[in-house]
């Protein structure tokens, strides 16, 4: 049923009932009209009726005739062919809108939203009552001749959107056609671009030349600098190495130092010792390498006696761990071995030169 019919049905249906409810109020307004009926007045029983009924007809028909249009205005959004389902309200904004329209007839606003790719149309229709309900037509489904407000909102933004995308491409391609035949025509004339440096102009060919060269130049430079950077550093560390072990081979402890503690001389039971420059324990002159025996101690330190000094060695021998007196009198022995045979050598060269 069309608009048209919808509202004509409407109409009659409502005069039957006004003819129905003023058969009623007649017989009141009648009573009243004549029990208070003023001397003089002519206005017969059968005028009033016609009055009343006729006024109450044309106020009936005048009031439901601009109700239904209303109810008529509101319900042509949701006559559709099939091509406009209602779904979730987005509340897009105008700046978010591809086209906006304000119909006072209808008492809505609408903003749409265009899908080209996908061949539809979202439109928000907000009423004067504040109510909002969003719709999403799909263009394909569209038909002009009996199309809804809601799918007319909709054609408008799509045939906008379409002859927008039109003329912006349009547009673009005969501008860009402008600029390559400035250019194309610039560069036929003057041949490759030149550009100012100081007092001098280069093509993008010399540019990119002297470019190309300063590059070589600048890794040059960056890998000496790598180079020298390298190189110092590994000095550095080296440096810190050697301080290091220096540092530890100083603060390392020097062999028997709890016996003596911090007194100036290192003496026990009437012998003295000393310290030497690499922290091994000395007894007696030890400035010769030939005259000293060698004693490599149990805790990693050494200790240092002259031959001429072993007596003073026996009076000092319980100063040592077991371990190390083990180690001296072993270390002694192999020395006096070596003794007699260094003699056993210098005997049997003396007896040789003197029989020639």
């Amino acid at each position: 049923m069309t608009i048209k019919g919808i509202h004509t049905a409407g109409f009659l249906e409502q005069i039957d009932r006004n003819k129905e409810k003023n058969s009623h109020d007649m017989e009141y307004s009648f009573e009243d009209t004549m029990s208070e009926q003023i001397a003089g007045q002519e206005t017969t029983a059968q005028d009033s009726v016609e009055m009343v009924e006729e006024d109450n007809e044309l106020a009936g028909a005048a009031s439901y005739q601009s109700m239904i249009s209303a109810r008529a205005y509101y319900a042509v959004d949701k006559v559709s062919n099939g091509a406009a389902s209602e779904c979730e309200v987005r509340g897009i904004s105008y700046e978010e809108a591809d086209y906006a329209k304000i119909c006072t007839e209808k008492g809505a606003v609408y903003k749409a939203q265009v899908f080209l790719e996908d061949n539809q149309v979202y439109v928000e229709q907000k009423k004067d009552d504040g109510t909002v309900t969003g719709y999403l037509i799909d263009m394909d489904k569209v038909s002009t001749e009996d199309a809804s407000a809601v799918e007319q909102i909709a054609m408008e933004a799509w045939e906008q959107e379409k002859s927008k995308e039109t003329i912006d491409t349009e547009t673009a391609f005969a501008q860009a056609l402008e600029k390559f035949y400035v250019y194309a025509e610039e560069r036929v004339k003057n041949g490759p671009p030149k550009f100012a440096i100081g007092a001098g102009a280069f093509t993008i060919d010399e540019w990119d030349k002297l470019i190309e060269s300063v590059d070589k130049d600048i890794d040059t430079a960056k890998e000496e600098l790598r180079d020298r950077i390298r190189k110092e550093e590994e000095e550095a560390e080296k440096e810190a190495v050697e301080a290091l072990i220096a540092e530890r081979k100083a603060q390392m402890e020097k062999p028997y130092a709890h016996v003596f503690g911090n007194s100036p001389v290192m003496e026990y039971n009437g012998v003295v010792f000393h310290y030497d420059a690499d922290g091994a324990l000395c007894l007696g002159d030890t400035s010769s390498k030939d005259d000293i025996i060698t004693v490599y101690l149990e805790d990693g330190g050494m200790l240092k006696v002259n031959r001429d000094n072993l007596g003073d060695l026996s009076k000092a021998i319980s100063m040592f761990s077991p371990e190390d007196i083990n180690r001296i009198l072993r270390a002694i022995s192999e020395d006096a071995k070596c003794q007699e045979k260094l003699k056993e050598i210098e005997n049997t060269e003396f007896q040789t030169v003197d029989k020639q």
